[in-house]
């Protein structure tokens, strides 16, 4: 499964954009600003200039594990 995220508008405190589950359009999403990191950037880089809880996910490709053990989420096991 591959997730991509098209950010689209970028105001001083959010980042509006698009979710992509396998090329198919899934939902549009809400996050904080984006500051222009990217997951090449340095570790340092990053470090100086996120700020948690207001700067938006360094852009780039990451690889996702969904651990759920419960009752409730179970069915969601399967994408991990």
């Amino acid at each position: 499964m591959k997730l991509r995220v098209d950010r689209l508008f970028k105001g001083n405190t959010y980042t509006i954009g698009k979710l992509y589950i396998d090329g198919v359009y899934f939902c549009d999403t809400l996050e904080d600003r984006d500051r222009g990191l990217n997951s090449s950037d340095s570790t340092q880089k990053i470090q100086s200039i996120k700020v948690m809880h207001t700067t938006a996910i360094p852009k780039g490709c990451y690889d996702l594990t969904i651990k759920v053990i419960s009752p409730k989420y179970s069915n969601y096991a399967r994408y991990s």
